[in-house]
C-alpha cells in the first residue's frame, strides 16, 4: 500500500473521530479507497504480463498506458462535510448545578428520527443534567425532541423536580400574597370571614397542597410549600384568638 494510500485513510479516521462523517461513510470511503488500490495493482500486474518486445520498442503505445486515477477524497470530504454542517444536530453547552461549563457529547447521528444506539446513553446523561440545571424553555428545538424520544414524561418530571430552584415559584408568591391579604382584611373587617378570607385561606391551601403533590416539585418547592400552609395556619389561629379576647371582654 502506497504512502500517499494511508495518508488518505488517516485523514479519512479524522474525520470519523470530529464527527464530520459517520461510521457508515467511513466504512464505503474506506472500501473505495482500498479496491482503488487493488484495481491499481491489478492494472500494473496486467502491463507487465503484456509486454512484449514489439510494445516496447512503441514507445507511443507505452506512454498511452495509463494506471486509472486515484479516489478524489478531498471531494468526499467535501461532500460530507457539507453534508454534516447541513444535518448535525443542534446540541447547545451549558452550566450545570455545580457551575460546571458542560459541552454536548460526540455523536455519529444527524438526524433525530435516525439516532444510532451507540449515541443514546451519552446523550441520556448529557440532556438529563441540562434538564435538572436550565428551565426547559433554554433547549434548542432539537434538545427538545430528542428529550420526548429519550424519555417518559414522568422521568423528565423527576429530572425537573432535581433542579437547585423553584419550578413553582409564582404560585408559590401568589399563595403568600393570598393569605397575607386575607390575614389583613380579617383583622380590619373581621366579618369577612366567611366571605373574601375564607376563601383566601382555602385557596392557599390548595396551592400548596398542589405542589406538594406535584413531582416535578422541587426542594426548595415544597419547603416554601410547607411554608404558605403554616402562615395560613398562623393567621387563623391568630384571629380565633383575637375572637376569644374581643368576646371575653
Amino acid at each position: 500500500m502506497k504512502v500517499d494510500k494511508i495518508d488518505e485513510l488517516k485523514r479519512l479516521k479524522s474525520l470519523l473521530d470530529e464527527g464530520t462523517i459517520n461510521k457508515e461513510e467511513f466504512n464505503q470511503l474506506k472500501k473505495n479507497i482500498l479496491e482503488s488500490n487493488l484495481n491499481q495493482d491489478s492494472t500494473k500486474m496486467n502491463m507487465v504480463e503484456n509486454i512484449s518486445p514489439q510494445n516496447i520498442l512503441n514507445s507511443e503505445d507505452a506512454n498511452s498506458m495509463k494506471i486509472p486515477n486515484q479516489i478524489d477524497l478531498n471531494a468526499s470530504e467535501k461532500k460530507i462535510s457539507k453534508k454534516g454542517k447541513s444535518e448535525k444536530l443542534n446540541l447547545k453547552r451549558f452550566v450545570n448545578k455545580e457551575e460546571k461549563l458542560i459541552t454536548p457529547p460526540h455523536i455519529n447521528s444527524i438526524k433525530i428520527d435516525q439516532i444510532y444506539e451507540e449515541d443514546k446513553e451519552p446523550l441520556r446523561i448529557y440532556l438529563k443534567q441540562k434538564i435538572e440545571s436550565i428551565a426547559i424553555e433554554d433547549f434548542t428545538q432539537d434538545e427538545m425532541d430528542i428529550v420526548s424520544i429519550l424519555f417518559t414524561e414522568n422521568e423528565v418530571l423527576v429530572f425537573l423536580s432535581n433542579r437547585k430552584g423553584m419550578n413553582y415559584r409564582g404560585n408559590i408568591i401568589g399563595g403568600i400574597v393570598i393569605a397575607i391579604v386575607s390575614g389583613v382584611l380579617l383583622y380590619i373587617l373581621p366579618c369577612l370571614i366567611i366571605f373574601s378570607v375564607g376563601l383566601g385561606w382555602i385557596l392557599s391551601l390548595a396551592i400548596a397542597i398542589q405542589i406538594l403533590r406535584a413531582k416535578d416539585a422541587t426542594r426548595m418547592d415544597i419547603k416554601y410549600a410547607y411554608v404558605l400552609i403554616g402562615l395560613v395556619i398562623t393567621v387563623i389561629i391568630i384571629y380565633f384568638v383575637r375572637g376569644s379576647e374581643m368576646f371575653g371582654s
